[in-house]
């Protein structure tokens, strides 16, 4: 009698989305060079508010596609 194999006991690889991760980093390497500026000469609430607004579009990007 032939014996089968045994169930994989591995999960499903689970699927990243890869849009917009790039948007993402960015945004947050902007508000993480934003911070310091806030007391270094710099225009560090613009870079804050651009790092924000990269991640929101990097976000938006998997949320359209439902992912």
């Amino acid at each position: 009698m032939e014996s089968t194999p045994p169930p994989s006991t591995t999960a499903a690889p689970v699927r990243v989305p890869k849009r917009g991760c790039g948007s993402v980093f960015a945004g947050i390497a902007l508000v993480l060079i934003g911070i310091p500026m806030l007391v270094c000469p710099g225009p560090g609430m613009a870079s804050i508010a651009a790092g924000i607004g990269m991640i929101a579009v990097g976000l938006g990007a998997n949320r359209r596609r439902g992912e």
